[in-house]
């Protein structure tokens, strides 16, 4: 089974002004896409692996790989796209917060 890329459930400007587009392309065609190519190439060699041995060390890569952000892109999005409106939040009300006394907690 080759595993592929999933899009981002927005567009790469989606983020901006606090991530650039290029830093969201970036992020998910170079870095999400090589855990994507690392968890193919570990499966296409546990399937070739002659011994136990073998199949044993290559666990590791397919564990690290195929459980990394690489497949649930949609959800790691959704995830920066929740933390980043918090600190969006903190950064808008900060003045307030510290003129009011009252605390952002994360």
């Amino acid at each position: 089974m080759t595993h592929t890329l999933p899009p981002l459930p927005y567009p790469y400007n989606g983020l901006e002004p606090y991530i650039s587009e290029q830093i969201m392309t970036l992020h998910h065609t170079k870095h999400h896409q090589a855990y994507v190519t690392a968890l193919n190439t570990a499966e296409a060699n546990y399937i070739k692996a002659s011994t136990p041995k073998e199949r044993i060390a290559l666990q590791a890569a397919i564990r690290f790989n195929g459980g990394g952000k690489s497949l649930i892109t949609p959800s790691h999005a959704r995830y920066l796209a929740s933390c980043l409106s918090l600190l969006i939040h903190a950064y808008r009300y900060r003045d307030h917060d510290r003129v009011s006394g009252s605390h952002v907690i994360f």
